[in-house]
């Protein structure tokens, strides 16, 4: 079970990157935001993608410690809360930045 665990850890945390790439590369024109955010704003660090990864995986591990809920249970929520959360703050984003 140990092992299972770490696994399911690993996935909750990482499986959010996935979802932040996969909606940045794919859906970014389709869904109205400019892709590459960090790239195009010349910035080296993209705060958008760093709150869409942490909020989803401080939500898992909450879930994981205090509510006993198997950690390969939660990938798939936190990748899809990610995803909609990148976004939601990418379009906030846009529209403060063009303000």
């Amino acid at each position: 079970m140990t092992l299972l665990d770490f696994v399911g850890i690993y996935g909750t945390i990482l499986a959010p990157v996935g979802a932040i790439l996969f909606v940045d590369f794919w859906l970014s024109k389709r869904l109205g935001f400019p892709g590459f955010w960090a790239e195009k704003t010349g910035s080296s660090f993209n705060v958008v993608a760093l709150v869409s990864w942490l909020l989803p995986v401080a939500v898992g591990g909450y879930f994981y410690k205090f509510h006993d809920v198997f950690p390969s249970y939660m990938t798939l929520p936190v990748w899809i809360s990610a995803g909609l959360l990148y976004v939601v703050l990418a379009k906030s984003f846009l529209k403060t930045a063009q303000s």
